[in-house]
C-alpha cells in the first residue's frame, strides 16, 4: 500500500511539473494579431456579416457601418466565425 501511495505522489508531481512547463511555454509564445475579422450585425432583413481588415475592436467600442446602419453601433461581444475552418474572430454589434 505504501509503495502505491508513493508511486501516486510521484505521478502527481510529474503531472504538475509538466502542466507548469506547458503553462510557461504558452505564456512565452506571442499571441498572433489577426489580420482581419468579421462583424455580425442585425439589419432590417435579418443579419449581415461584414469582413474588415485589422484586429477586432474591443467590447463596447463604437463602430459605424455606413450602408448597413445609419446608427452608431457598439461591440457587444465576440464569437467564433460562423464559417467552418475560419479562424478569424467575429464581433457581434448592437445599437449603441
Amino acid at each position: 500500500m505504501r509503495n502505491e501511495n508513493e508511486r501516486g505522489r510521484e505521478q502527481a508531481a510529474s503531472f504538475a511539473s509538466r502542466i507548469g512547463e506547458l503553462r510557461r511555454g504558452r505564456n512565452e509564445d506571442p499571441i498572433p494579431t489577426p489580420s482581419s475579422h468579421l462583424v455580425f450585425v442585425q439589419v432590417a432583413s435579418g443579419y449581415e456579416l461584414v469582413e474588415r481588415d485589422g484586429p477586432p475592436p474591443p467590447r463596447h467600442n463604437p463602430l459605424e457601418l455606413p450602408g448597413l446602419s445609419d446608427r452608431t453601433l457598439a461591440v457587444a461581444g465576440s464569437r467564433p466565425s460562423p464559417f467552418p475552418g475560419d479562424a478569424r474572430p467575429c464581433v457581434v454589434v448592437q445599437p449603441a
